[in-house]
């Protein structure tokens, strides 16, 4: 199950959100604590007596869900032995995605992404506006006509967000412009 749609990268947690039926809203806890538990050894080995009295669930839903985690190749056996707790490796997301093509969401492009000769300013601007101002191209040329250095622009970006206290629209009616004014007004740093 691919989409190619999402705002954001896949994880473990979007699979975990498409699951149905029974322990299917236990798992993503379950798959979680295991990380706690086992974050050394990267074997989780908890007793499912232990985990229904942790979790006050019955042993049932602790049982399906990790059957789902199993299932869906999120838990791995290592020992299955009648009378002794199963023991299951855990499968990072990344790990996961490795072996399973095609079933990943696909996070959309930026607008400058595909760009040639992409300027990685324009990426770290958006970062420090938390994601609030795109920053197209001809935005960051003009961004870098005013003789500052990235780092400079960077810091400078910063203090005039904090400034500013752009909420909304704000971001867009006039922001990149008042601090491409903003920026020719300070003395040039490099």
């Amino acid at each position: 199950m691919q989409k190619d749609d999402s705002h954001y990268h896949c994880s473990a947690e979007w699979h975990f959100a498409q699951l149905t039926g029974k322990g299917s809203h236990f798992a993503p806890l379950l798959y979680t604590f295991a990380f706690h538990l086992s974050k050394t050894s990267g074997i989780f080995s908890a007793s499912k007596v232990r985990l229904t009295e942790y979790f006050g669930v019955d042993d049932k839903t602790i049982r399906k869900a990790c059957r789902l985690l199993v299932a869906l190749g999120f838990f791995e056996i290592v020992s299955e032995e009648p009378g002794a707790t199963v023991r299951y490796k855990l499968i990072r997301h990344k790990d996961w995605a490795a072996e399973h093509p095609g079933r990943c969401v696909q996070k959309m492009e930026t607008p400058w992404t595909n760009e040639p000769g992409a300027d990685p300013l324009g990426v770290q601007l958006h970062a420090i506006s938390g994601h609030r101002f795109t920053t197209f191209p001809n935005i960051v040329k003009g961004i870098r006509k005013t003789g500052h250095g990235e780092q400079a622009i960077c810091e400078h970006f910063r203090s005039f967000v904090a400034q500013e206290l752009p909420k909304g629209t704000q971001w867009r009616n006039g922001f990149a412009g008042r601090f491409i004014k903003h920026l020719k007004e300070q003395p040039i740093i490099q």
